[in-house]
C-alpha cells in the first residue's frame, strides 16, 4: 500500500507554495498587469489620433479626396465615406479602452492571500 501523505499530485493553488512559486505567480501578475496598461495607453493613443482626423475631416468639403490605410493598402475615398468610418472605429477603441481600464488592478486583489514567509526563506 502507498504511504499516507505519499503520491497525492499537487498542491492546491495557494497552499503549500515554496518562496520561488509565490515570486514567480507576483512577478506574472506583474508582468500582465504591465500588458494591459501598456495596450491601454496604445489604445488611448489610437483613440487620440482618431478624433484629431475626425475634427478635422469635419471641417473639410464633404466632396473632397482622402487617402485612408486599410490592412495595409492606401485606398482614395471622399470625406462622407471615411468619416462614418472613423467615428465608428473611435467608439469602438473608446469601449475597448474603457474594458482594459478595469482589469488594471483586479489582478493584484488576491495577492494578500499568498502566503507569507518568515524573511529567512
Amino acid at each position: 500500500m502507498a504511504e499516507p501523505g505519499k503520491g497525492r499530485g499537487a498542491a492546491p493553488a495557494g497552499k503549500g507554495l515554496s518562496a520561488e512559486q509565490v515570486v514567480s505567480r507576483f512577478n506574472r501578475l506583474r508582468q500582465d498587469q504591465r500588458g494591459l496598461a501598456s495596450k491601454a495607453a496604445e489604445l488611448e493613443l489610437e483613440l487620440n489620433e482618431h478624433t484629431l482626423v475626425i475634427e478635422t475631416l469635419r471641417e473639410v468639403d464633404p466632396t473632397r479626396k482622402c487617402f485612408r490605410m486599410v490592412g495595409g493598402v492606401l485606398v482614395e475615398r471622399t470625406v462622407k465615406e471615411v468619416l462614418p468610418a472613423l467615428e465608428s472605429n473611435r467608439e469602438q477603441i473608446s469601449n475597448r479602452t474603457k474594458s482594459l481600464s478595469f482589469p488594471l488592478f483586479p489582478p493584484f486583489l488576491p495577492i494578500p492571500n499568498f502566503p507569507v514567509f518568515p524573511p529567512n526563506l
